[in-house]
């Protein structure tokens, strides 16, 4: 599974073998911006939808169910190293379900306590130096910083600089039938 930002700035995601894009693009204009994909999967169809904050700009459907346990990587795209991600990111959430708008738009400027139901994961990216981010869900399944660099001052953000990103391991990363990926 990846999931990612277009050069030309639509939401993308590839799973089973399938490669599909939101609906709009989405406006950063050197902003903060949170991003949301939100994947559900129901008998044979697997449906992601996309928002920019908490607008869905796009939904697809495709036919099967992702079973996958790979890793997730955050920044990198492999068909064409020119078009990794350029950028800082914040936070990265991963929970348990397929969100809402409403509830995207419910957790969306707040900081969590880690202990909401249903999140699996939370990265704060905020730790400014060495090679984890820490996760502050009650699986603590840390995410190894495999070659991005740290924004300063200590605390801001993670700096993706589009030749390097982030490696969520396979082995600690948990995936299951419905799930929503946050990037703030």
């Amino acid at each position: 599974m990846r999931l990612g930002i277009s050069g030309d700035r639509h939401l993308t995601a590839e799973l089973l073998g399938k490669t599909i894009q939101s609906d709009k693009t989405v406006d950063f204009n050197n902003q903060l911006h949170q991003v949301a994909w939100s994947i559900e999967q129901n008998g044979n169809q697997t449906t992601v939808c996309f928002f920019d904050g908490k607008t869905q700009i796009g939904s697809q459907v495709i036919d099967g169910i992702y079973k996958g346990t790979s890793s997730l990587w955050l920044g990198i795209d492999w068909v064409d190293i020119n078009k990794n991600f350029i950028g800082n990111m914040l936070e990265f959430r991963l929970w348990n379900r397929a969100m809402t708008a409403s509830e995207l738009s419910l957790y969306s400027c707040k900081t969590l306590t880690g202990y909401e139901i249903g999140l699996l994961d939370y990265y704060r990216l905020n730790e400014g130096e060495g090679s984890f981010s820490y996760d502050h869900a009650p699986g603590a399944a840390d995410l190894t910083i495999g070659s991005a660099t740290w924004k300063r001052p200590v605390g801001i953000s993670m700096k993706l600089d589009g030749h390097k990103g982030i490696h969520l391991k396979g082995d600690k990363f948990a995936s299951s039938r419905n799930q929503d990926y946050t990037l703030r």
